[in-house]
């Protein structure tokens, strides 16, 4: 009987300091992980094909704010097209991509086109293509139908909603609601505040750019001035997008949704 009362108590113990562990553990996860909100994705499940996230189908008008709007929702032929792209880049597929890009496709304002030039930049085959997340990323923040051209979609949203800023190569969207400020380029640093689609000032580049991975995915911080002009804080560069950043342009050529345009700057 002893013998019995002794196992049952250690079993006890046992299982009271494995609870308290995990509970250990999953507290120090919670520390250095982002807790902002962004729209919501149909499938939420770690590694598993998200889909398009549910965005507005009009934009919200607020000063100081640009908040996201998806017009592609409105065409069922483009939201087709576009859930086939999403899970080609999914599964990174490069053959997918090729036959989609046009002929002449754009890749810099310095008069690089076509098949070649892009191949050259983008190196699909290679593991560590950033086209993926790159790609991946303005798609999933909507876009906006050419209001000069019915069969043309732009891709970020902010592409073609951006307000008339004088040098707007100074300045980003925060996209997402609560969106953490950081006071280092690290999930360890300090928290200084949150912004939800706020517009804001770009801070100085000083050195090389901090990297972090969040979900299989490398993004760098991004340094910004606060809103209150208090000083400088860090945005995780998955939550944060510049209108000079890349941007992606669709058209619909004999029934076909083709990408004659990838590329940076405005």
């Amino acid at each position: 009987m002893k013998y019995l009362k002794y196992c049952s108590l250690f079993f006890g113990l046992f299982f009271f300091w494995t609870c308290q562990s995990e509970s250990s553990t999953s507290q120090e996860a919670s520390t250095t992980s982002p807790s902002h909100k962004t729209a919501d994705h149909p499938n939420s499940s770690p590694g598993a094909f998200a889909g398009m996230p549910v965005l507005p189908k009009t934009q919200k008008a607020q000063s100081g704010k640009l908040y996201p709007v998806d017009e592609g929702q409105l065409s069922p032929d483009f939201q087709r097209f576009r859930e086939e792209l999403l899970q080609a880049i999914h599964r990174k597929d490069a053959r997918f991509i090729e036959q989609m890009i046009t002929e002449d496709i754009k890749v810099s304002f310095g008069g690089d086109l076509g098949k070649a030039a892009f191949a050259e930049m983008w190196k699909l085959d290679a593991p560590d293509s950033p086209f993926w997340q790159t790609c991946k990323k303005i798609l999933e923040l909507g876009g906006t139908f050419d209001r000069q051209n019915e069969n043309g979609f732009m891709v970020p949203y902010l592409a073609g909603t951006w307000p008339d800023l004088e040098q707007p190569s100074e300045y980003a969207v925060v996209t997402g609601r609560e969106v953490e400020l950081r006071k280092t380029p690290s999930w360890d640093g300090a928290i200084v505040g949150t912004l939800d689609y706020d517009i804001v000032r770009l801070g100085p580049k000083t050195g090389e750019s901090q990297f972090s991975i969040l979900e299989g995915e490398k993004w760098p911080w991004v340094k910004i001035e606060m809103p209150d002009k208090s000083g400088m804080a860090y945005v995780y560069g998955k939550y944060i997008q510049s209108p000079v950043d890349y941007w992606a342009y669709f058209e619909r050529v004999n029934g076909q949704w083709k990408m004659p345009y990838f590329l940076a700057g405005a």
